[in-house]
């Protein structure tokens, strides 16, 4: 949802919960933090 700017993508698998938006931002920094991006994704959030 994050790096491609669809709200839709925040509901996970099973039990296909929402993240709170402390865990998203939570998460989003975890992955920030590995490097994790995802080039090629258009739209996708530059950083």
């Amino acid at each position: 949802a994050h790096h491609s700017r669809d709200a839709s993508w925040t509901t996970l698998r099973p039990p296909l919960v929402e993240l709170t938006s402390e865990q998203n931002a939570a998460l989003i920094g975890e992955l920030d933090g590995a490097g994790f991006t995802m080039s090629g994704l258009e739209g996708a959030v530059d950083r």
